[in-house]
């Protein structure tokens, strides 16, 4: 049998305890991500900086400097100005109009490092200790894309 794959979007709640934790990791991923993009930014397509290992060597020891944002975090901003700078390189090279990425609002790209999946919450890095956010699931999952995954025995 083959093994079905499926994404949910879950909401978290954070306790009031987390929240200056996270909206403090939130500004320091986007300032970082926001350094970075300023750093490989160009209007000439031949001078923007878009690869990854150029942008880590040349931004990583100032961001972490900077920050509070713990090594995951800080590669995780660095490849996310990566992807909106080489979006923008290709704009260019189209001879289309584009100009430098601004990261605004509430962002953050957690990965293996930086989130703890449980079967009721998550632990998420942030510029302190970590915080536990547990999943807010639907009272009714009838009809939700939660059904047949929590009448599941996982």
């Amino acid at each position: 049998m083959a093994e079905v794959v499926r994404n949910i979007q879950v909401k978290l709640n954070i306790p009031e305890s987390g929240h200056s934790a996270v909206d403090q990791t939130f500004e320091e991923f986007r300032q970082a991500a926001q350094y970075v993009a300023d750093y490989g930014w160009s209007d000439d397509p031949d001078h923007l900086v878009k690869a990854k290992n150029k942008l880590h060597d040349a931004t990583y020891t100032e961001v972490r400097e900077q920050t509070n944002l713990q090594s995951s975090l800080v590669q995780s901003a660095r490849n996310l100005a990566a992807t909106a700078l080489g979006n923008c390189k290709d704009l260019l090279d189209d001879d289309k109009q584009t100009s430098k990425p601004e990261f605004r609002g509430s962002v953050i790209v957690y990965n293996g490092r930086t989130i703890t999946y449980n079967d009721d919450h998550v632990t998420l890095a942030t510029t302190g200790e970590r915080v536990t956010a547990e999943y807010v699931l639907p009272h009714d999952n009838e009809g939700t894309p939660f059904e047949e995954y929590w009448n599941e025995d996982v």
